[in-house]
């Protein structure tokens, strides 16, 4: 978040407890999985456990897409 503009930061991390925003910046990234463009290797880590399919897709997204469907409708 080193990049991100101070009154952005500001706004996103308005409310939170200094004990949990210290806990979120000293949280180091899961190996493997230090960026969004790694997704693939969740959805291979899932696969690897003996997630079908169709639970991966509903894991990775799909039950987002239709929460947001029922509601937005």
């Amino acid at each position: 978040m080193e990049d991100m503009p101070e009154e952005i930061l500001a706004v996103a991390l308005k409310g939170i407890s200094p004990s949990d925003r210290e806990k979120y910046f000293s949280t180091k990234p899961i190996q493997g999985f230090e960026s969004i463009s790694e997704c693939p290797n969740v959805t291979s880590g899932l696969h690897e456990r003996g997630y079908k399919t169709e639970d991966v897709k509903e894991i990775m997204g799909e039950n987002w897409l239709r929460l947001y469907q029922e509601v937005w409708r």
